[in-house]
């Protein structure tokens, strides 16, 4: 019965009015399988990431992520991304960790704007990596717009906002600025 109430769903999605609803109704399966695959290659990701086997968690995070592209589900893209980044990180693969923040934090501005929690979530991971390398200005500009949207979004005693201010204080510990 669910099956059923799922295709009636997916039947009312715009597609071209020149289809035939027995052509609706296999899109509608081939979607339902390729989003079901996608979820289970993004559990195998987080199952491997779990495990500390961090390059196999990769493969099937890029593999949703590219699965999650096909249907325009940002959010699930940025989570992978966001994912491979952190991966990255903790295999000292700095620079392809700044790729995988920089791409997520492209189309969280790109889907959701600037003033999002997502789009602070993914500047804060770009100015966590720019300060891994270095990049002691772009970490600062990164880590000060994400504190300014959580804090516009969030309440000020939440564990997020409290992260953010600790980069914050590496970065400026990283420059010699102790005040």
């Amino acid at each position: 019965m669910l099956l059923v109430y799922i295709c009636w769903l997916f039947l009312n999605i715009n597609f071209p009015s020149n289809l035939t609803s027995s052509i609706k109704v296999r899109q509608l399966f081939f979607i339902l399988q390729d989003t079901t695959s996608s979820h289970h290659s993004f559990q195998k990701g987080m199952a491997f990431m779990k495990n500390d086997k961090l390059d196999s968690s990769n493969f099937y995070f890029d593999k949703a992520n590219k699965e999650f592209g096909k249907f325009g589900m940002v959010n699930r893209q940025i989570d992978c991304l966001n994912h491979i980044g952190h991966n990255n990180r903790k295999q000292n693969h700095f620079n392809a960790s700044e790729v995988a923040f920089k791409e997520a934090l492209s189309l969280s501005k790109a889907k959701f704007g600037t003033d999002h929690l997502m789009t602070a979530t993914c500047l804060h991971n770009t100015g966590m990596i720019a300060n891994i390398l270095g990049d002691y200005s772009t970490s600062s500009q990164k880590l000060h717009k994400a504190l300014e949207i959580r804090k516009e979004l969030m309440k000020d005693n939440n564990p997020t906002i409290a992260r953010n201010l600790t980069e914050l204080a590496m970065v400026n510990f990283g420059v010699g600025n102790f005040d």
